[in-house]
């Protein structure tokens, strides 16, 4: 079975688990931008660890 579109996505957050329902909301509050929140957020994030380790090898 293929996905007959590779960038739609569905997720089920936890409720039972606080970090979950946290991001939920956020993502509720964003509206229509989704995607683009998650798309910045991954950016960051992968900034970071870039930074993590020219830091910790230097």
């Amino acid at each position: 079975m293929t996905k007959q579109d590779e960038y739609r996505f569905n997720l089920k957050f936890d409720e039972a688990d606080e970090d979950h329902r946290r991001v939920s909301e956020f993502l509720n509050k964003c509206g229509r931008k989704k995607a683009t929140m998650i798309r910045v957020i991954q950016i960051f994030f992968r900034q970071q660890i870039l930074e993590d380790i020219v830091f910790v090898s230097a």
